[in-house]
């Protein structure tokens, strides 16, 4: 003879368990697809292939910098408000230097810029940073000299 005792709500509370589980499992799914879908993704760039084909170019640029006697060189000079390249000598008597210098800000491509190589009777080019707001960039040099490639980069927090 069976002693236990059967209440007719003791199959309906482990039913309600159940339910409760899965809801809270599938409201967790949907919050977390909801989550993804409102976070904003950004490519570096929006020419990534091109650039990506390209990138052995860059190498040997950047090899070629790093191999001139005298070196490319750039400082953050006046307090932090100006940035100042020195191009070695080597590059200016052989031709028109031309190119572009790109300060690139990881978090937000929308605070990117970009300034035309422009070099002055010293050799130097100065680049107010006023505009720029403080924290972490990346800054990168790619120019032409007498018809050869050159590239430097470097990260800095401004």
């Amino acid at each position: 003879m069976d002693t236990t005792t059967h209440s007719p709500n003791s199959g309906r509370a482990w039913l309600l368990g159940v339910i409760g589980v899965y809801s809270t499992f599938a409201l967790g799914t949907l919050a977390v697809v909801g989550f993804t879908f409102t976070q904003k993704v950004e490519l570096v760039s929006e020419k990534h292939y091109q650039q990506g084909v390209a990138y052995q170019t860059r190498i040997e640029n950047a090899n070629r910098t790093e191999a001139l006697t005298e070196p490319l060189s750039w400082r953050i000079v006046n307090g932090g408000k100006t940035l100042e390249i020195t191009y070695p000598a080597s590059l200016l008597a052989s031709g028109d230097v031309s190119g572009i210098l790109t300060f690139t800000r990881p978090s937000s491509s929308a605070m990117d810029r970009s300034v035309r190589v422009s070099v002055d009777a010293d050799g130097k080019q100065r680049i107010p940073l006023g505009d720029i707001h403080s924290g972490f960039w990346t800054i990168s040099l790619e120019f032409q000299s007498g018809g050869k490639g050159y590239f430097k980069e470097s990260n800095v927090n401004l």
